[in-house]
């Protein structure tokens, strides 16, 4: 399930995209490795690719030697926290998705054939903008169908939950960010209906007080459908009462 275009753009500069590989403790550094040096090499190839197509790329935002990944170990196996991917040229003025997403997928495909038995699962949620526009940008990367993804729900209970100094951009940023824009976009429904589907990663009181600044937000908005938001929101909580086994 992919995130609403509101909440897309207000977790955008906290880098949730990842991409979870699912692989025995005993292969984790050789599998991580040869990922690594597969992004290292599609990285490089897509920088020149931007260059030969668009002329540049924005060498302040982009280096040959730091593609946009981190490798996180887990217990199941390890993260790859993925940053945007999108290549800016002309002094950031534009920017290539495409060239980015293929060196990506090129590296996944590089570590599936060298090790055919493991899984992977993840997603990219970020927002792209130049001079023209901007757009909140979803796409899948899993080797299996997936509904939730574990690492967008621990960074939504991170970040709905932490203190104002906790968390950089500080907490008022995500909030001012999500007002804005579903001002704009007014997919209210989209935002609350993604928020409970991770509701197993936020705690209850943090998710419930997230709700209703939405309602607020709504509200002081003007939106035409507040009422039916209103339902939406009971259905939504009743659902989760019911899914909750320490609910009596």
């Amino acid at each position: 399930m992919f995130l609403s275009d509101s909440l897309a753009w207000a977790l955008n500069a906290y880098d949730v995209s990842a991409i979870k590989v699912i692989c025995k403790e005993s292969s984790q550094e050789k599998v991580a490795r040869v990922f690594t040096e597969a992004f290292s090499q599609s990285w490089r190839d897509a920088l020149e690719q931007a260059e030969a197509q668009h002329g540049d790329y924005d060498t302040e935002v982009h280096s040959p030697d730091q593609p946009p990944a981190e490798i996180v170990p887990r217990k199941d196996g390890f993260l790859i926290s993925v940053g945007n991917p999108a290549i800016l040229y002309r002094h950031g003025d534009y920017y290539d998705i495409e060239l980015g997403l293929h060196a990506l997928k090129a590296a996944l495909d590089a570590m599936k054939e060298a090790f055919p038995a493991i899984q992977y699962e993840g997603c990219i949620e970020c927002a792209l903008s130049d001079v023209k526009s901007g757009e909140a940008f979803h796409c899948d990367f899993s080797t299996e169908n997936v509904t939730l993804y574990d690492f967008i729900g621990e960074a939504l209970g991170r970040i709905l939950s932490a203190d104002e100094d906790e968390i950089e951009p500080p907490l008022d940023y995500f909030w001012e960010i999500l007002e804005s824009e579903l001002s704009c976009n007014e997919d209210y429904e989209e935002t609350l209906r993604a928020l409970f589907a991770y509701a197993a990663w936020i705690e209850t009181d943090v998710l419930n007080d997230a709700a209703e600044k939405i309602m607020e937000i709504a509200e002081d908005a003007g939106y035409d459908d507040t009422e039916v938001l209103a339902e939406l929101l009971d259905g939504l909580r009743s659902d989760e009462e019911e899914d909750d086994p320490d609910e009596d």
